[in-house]
């Protein structure tokens, strides 16, 4: 089944109003020291999280025949929490996490422990994820324990409409291009041709930007917004609001990049994160292509930093190992890999060249052309600050209805930023009265 849904930090945000930096209550739990398990052993597993859970244990099952895999929620119309399940003595053996602020969350519940001893004995190596998501995972570990395996992240592409290029007599973008140099092909793309308006560059938020450098809107030692205070700030939504300044490229009616780019085929270029977002839309005939996604000037070829989804095994489980070692295979095998390549269309962050491969090659979306998908990972993506503010999940609405403010015009950046400042100190201020 393939993803629907868009992931966003946003809907975490509404699903779980979880923060990041509280005290965790990661439990040091033993692990088996004589016997490595084998792929062969007999045992009934749970799984929680996941949210296309029925195409796991089949998965599983290839590389563990004996293993049977079941959903901790098997009834999708009752949603039960992972709080839930650990007050009631049922912890799932494996856990699925979507970023960090859930992973803290299962942290401060203790169902969690540090896996550096299943790492050492199962000669699982670290050094070979991409930099980016071990930063990312690393700021809900303070610590320095490893209590979750990354899995996959949004990777970011520029996605173009090879027919518009053509139509307008316009070169297409390369790889390394950077934001400017990008803008000024859009303006050449944005124009009304056979009463159709063609919209030069769509982009899906001001995240794409912000994460190149990448930005916190919370200072991790104050607990308080510096959007209005840290200049950064300007330069990404003065940037972000140069896109849709481009005469006739902003359309209040689009509602749906993917939808505009895909089926009705009026927008040259879209950046985005949403790799699946052609689903049931390349049979309408959209001859498109992508490249890497623009870069700062000032930070060339450096992509966003990654935020990664996450598979653990719970401190409760009484199949650790085995548990273990099929989020190792689902993250670092080549069969897993290409499954979720499949599925997920969200590239996988082990970060070797025979997996990115292994993307490339089972990519579902990918038109008949061969396009280039390795483009998702040029450069080298940014690296997370080492702190965070146990706050910053907050910011997210706060800023993206500050950037449509100031894209429709109802606000200068600066009137814009300083008024998401103000809701995001009054948003931190009420989290810490309700502690």
């Amino acid at each position: 089944m393939k993803r629907f849904a868009v992931i966003s930090v946003l809907s975490s945000i509404i699903a779980l109003g979880l923060v990041v930096g509280c005290s965790a209550k990661t439990t040091n739990t033993s692990v088996e020291q004589i016997s490595v398990v084998d792929n062969n052993t007999t045992a009934t597993l749970t799984e929680y999280g996941y949210a296309h859970f029925e195409q796991l244990p089949d998965l599983v099952k290839k590389k563990f025949p004996n293993v049977t895999l079941n959903n901790s929620q098997p009834d999708p119309t009752q949603k039960i929490s992972l709080q839930d399940l650990v007050a009631s003595g049922k912890t799932p053996d494996i856990i699925y996490l979507h970023d960090i602020y859930q992973l803290n969350d299962a942290q401060s519940m203790g169902a969690t422990f540090d896996l550096t001893p299943l790492m050492n004995k199962y000669k699982f190596d670290l050094n070979k994820y991409d930099p980016s998501a071990m930063s990312y995972l690393r700021m809900a570990s303070p610590n320095g324990q490893i209590t979750a395996l990354p899995w996959v992240g949004p990777h970011y592409v520029l996605m173009y409409n090879k027919a518009i290029f053509d139509k307008f007599g316009v070169s297409y973008p390369k790889d390394g291009m950077t934001w400017p140099e990008v803008i000024d092909l859009a303006k050449n793309l944005t124009r009304a041709a056979d009463g159709v308006q063609y919209h030069g560059l769509l982009i899906d938020n001001y995240k794409i930007i912000s994460d190149e450098y990448p930005l916190l809107a919370v200072d991790p030692k104050t607990n308080q917004a510096v959007l209005s205070s840290d200049p950064t700030w300007t330069k990404v939504l003065d940037l972000y609001k140069s896109i849709y300044d481009i005469s006739g490229n902003y359309d209040p009616k689009i509602t749906d990049n993917g939808t505009a780019f895909g089926k009705d085929q009026t927008v040259a270029m879209m950046a985005t994160g949403k790799s699946w977002t052609l689903n049931g839309q390349t049979g309408s005939g959209v001859n498109w292509n992508m490249v890497s996604i623009p870069t700062l000037p000032e930070f060339p070829g450096q992509r966003p930093a990654i935020s990664t989804e996450m598979f653990t095994v719970s401190s409760s489980s009484t199949n650790k190992d085995l548990a273990f070692k099929i989020i190792q295979y689902l993250v670092t095998d080549p069969v897993g890999v290409g499954f979720f390549a499949t599925d997920e269309a969200i590239p996988p962050v082990y970060n070797t060249d025979q997996f990115k491969q292994v993307f490339a090659k089972n990519w579902g979306y990918l038109p008949a052309d061969n396009p280039n998908a390795l483009s998702v990972f040029y450069g080298k993506a940014a690296i997370w600050p080492k702190n965070v503010s146990q706050y910053e999940n907050l910011a997210t609405k706060i800023i993206t209805d500050a950037s449509t403010q100031v894209v429709q015009g109802k606000a200068d950046t600066n009137t814009a930023l300083r008024n998401a400042s103000d809701q995001l100190n009054n948003a931190i201020q009420i989290a810490q009265q309700q502690k």
